[in-house]
Parts: structure tokens; sequence; C-alpha cells
């Protein structure tokens, strides 16, 4: 005998499994251990008791809006959606509240930063800045200066670097002035892609 949908359904008692013939052994018996052994592989998932197979861990629309009012009681704004970062363009800016402008980063690696959208250098927009790894590092660099920033911190690394036939003009209007660190906002992201900004920047 065996279940089939909440039925019973009167089967033979032999089953084929893994090549193997068992004889003699009730099919309830058998598909049991065979449920303990997808079990212990890590083949099926299990409901959480009281949720109900196939139930949905979406939080209910007051727990939702109880998070949204403290991410606002804690300064969060929302700011974007992961999926609103073009393919070829790993950059999105954006104003916050106050009328501040910001510009997001999707880095190589996942991770989402912030800073003011412009290089300190020569207030350049950074919405062409190229987005690149050093030495474990997310940066950016200023597509027209060449400044490097620290994503993380916004500390300068590299000071317009006179590293290109426009670059010499830049590096002989500014290289020699100290340099500028960037802004940086801290960022988070949640379950279901939607990026926040917390208004108040890092400390310097």
């Amino acid at each position: 005998m065996s279940f089939v949908l909440g039925r019973c359904v009167q089967q033979p008692t032999c089953l084929h499994t893994s090549g193997r013939r068992f004889a003699g052994t009730p099919l309830l018996v058998l598909a049991q251990n065979r449920r303990k052994h997808f079990l212990s592989k890590g083949h099926v998932q299990c409901a959480k008791a009281g949720k109900g197979f196939g139930a949905s861990s979406k939080p209910s629309p007051a727990a939702q809006k109880k998070a949204e009012q403290k991410r606002k009681e804690e300064g969060w704004e929302t700011a974007a959606r992961l999926s609103d970062f073009p393919a070829d363009r790993p950059t999105k800016p954006l104003f916050l509240d106050d009328g501040t402008a910001i510009m997001l980063y999707r880095a190589v690696d996942g991770n989402v930063y912030c800073t003011n959208a412009n290089s300190t250098a020569f207030q350049f927009p950074l919405t062409n800045a190229r987005i690149m790894q050093r030495e474990g590092k997310n940066v950016i660099e200023s597509a027209l200066d060449g400044t490097v920033y620290d994503l993380e911190s916004g500390k300068v690394l590299e000071w317009c670097p006179r590293n290109n036939l426009l670059r010499q003009l830049t590096g002989a209007l500014k290289g020699n002035q100290p340099s500028v660190d960037i802004k940086t906002y801290p960022t988070m992201v949640d379950d279901n892609g939607v990026v926040f900004v917390k208004a108040a920047p890092h400390p310097d």
C-alpha cells in the first residue's frame, strides 16, 4: 500500500531502487527510507513548522511598514534597485532628498557604494568613472583627470596623474595642490534588491 497525493492506493509490495529489487517490503517503509536519504543529501528543503509547504516568507504589510519607518528614523533613503544599473555602465547618478547630487556604483564583486557625484579635483561628473580593484580594494578613477579614490573610505589613492596628453594639462593645473578626498555615504541592499543610502556621509 502507498500514498499518492493523499490517497491510499493498493500496490504490489516490491520496488526497484538503484537497480536493486526489494521484495516483500511494504512500499510505505521504502518510501520513508528513501525520503530520509534525500533529506540527508540536501535534495529536499522542508518548510518551517507552521508555515506549510510552499508558504511565502515575504514579510506582512505591517512588518514592511514598520521596517520602512525604522529606516527613515535611521536616515536611510530609498535610492534605486540593483536592476536599475545599466549592463554597460555600473554607475547611477541621483539626488538625495536634500538635493545633494550623489553617484552609486556597483562594483565587480557586487557591492554597492556611494559618493558625491563629482570628482574633487575639477568637479567633473563621475558617471563614466572607471570602477576597478586595486590591492583588494574597490576603487574608481575619474575619467577626466585620472584621480583614483577608494570607494570604501573616499581617500585619494592617486591624485591628478599625468599619464596621457589631456592629463598632462590637468596634472599641471592641480597636480601640485593638496589632494582632496571624496565624501562617501553608507549603503544597504535588502533582499529584494532595493538600494538604500544614508543621507549623512561617512565621517571624514
